[in-house]
């Protein structure tokens, strides 16, 4: 259940933008990492799990052939992020 709400709030945070799973970018993971700033304090299990779903989520999604790359990984914060 968590994991489908965290899924959800990244969808939301996508699309106004116009982008989709199989479109966004670095720029794009950056605005979600920034919103769960505000929502998570450092450390915390819950900021853990939203540093980790989007990475996962590519790494899926290249699997699947839907991308062709992981903008996550290529986000510097991303690692800031799943230290805490």
């Amino acid at each position: 259940m968590q994991h489908a709400a965290m899924l959800d709030r990244f969808l939301r945070n996508l699309a106004p933008k116009g982008v989709t799973l199989s479109t966004f970018g670095t720029a794009h993971v950056e605005t979600f990492f920034a919103d769960v700033d505000t929502r998570c304090a450092p450390g915390t299990t819950t900021r853990l799990r939203y540093a980790s779903m989007p990475e996962r989520l590519c790494r899926q999604l290249i699997d699947d052939g839907i991308r062709e790359e992981n903008p996550v990984t290529a986000f510097a914060r991303f690692r800031a992020l799943a230290r805490g």
